[in-house]
């Protein structure tokens, strides 16, 4: 299990084009517990691949 700040940050690093976000208190379901919180992160990720 990784758990580790540096392995996480090893991890994005090789993934071209990842943006790596860590949240302070945050779990790894929080995102599905509490999506408003991580929504701007995800919109902000995705806005170059908008069509609207």
């Amino acid at each position: 299990m990784w758990s580790k700040k540096s392995e996480t940050v090893e991890i994005a690093s090789a993934i071209p084009t990842s943006i790596l976000r860590i949240v302070p208190g945050a779990s790894h379901s929080d995102y599905v517990k509490d999506n408003t919180t991580f929504y701007h992160y995800i919109a902000a990720f995705l806005q170059p691949y908008r069509t609207e």
